[in-house]
């Protein structure tokens, strides 16, 4: 899926964070060419950009 652009919205608890690396990495196999962006909280958006599994990470500050 050439040109496709993703938005993931993750903004709950760390173990719910935790738990979606699962999903995030299913993602990411998945639709390889594609631009995936994750929304999630500040407390998040380091270890998230440490996944490799997303191009840009931003950090809802709430």
């Amino acid at each position: 899926m050439t040109g496709a652009r993703i938005l993931v919205i993750k903004l709950g608890a760390l173990g719910d964070f935790v738990l979606a690396t699962g999903p995030f990495a299913a993602i990411r196999q998945h639709h390889a060419d594609a631009e995936i962006t994750l929304l999630t909280t500040p407390p998040f958006a380091a270890m998230a950009r440490q996944t490799g599994f997303f191009d840009h990470v931003w950090d809802f500050g709430r």
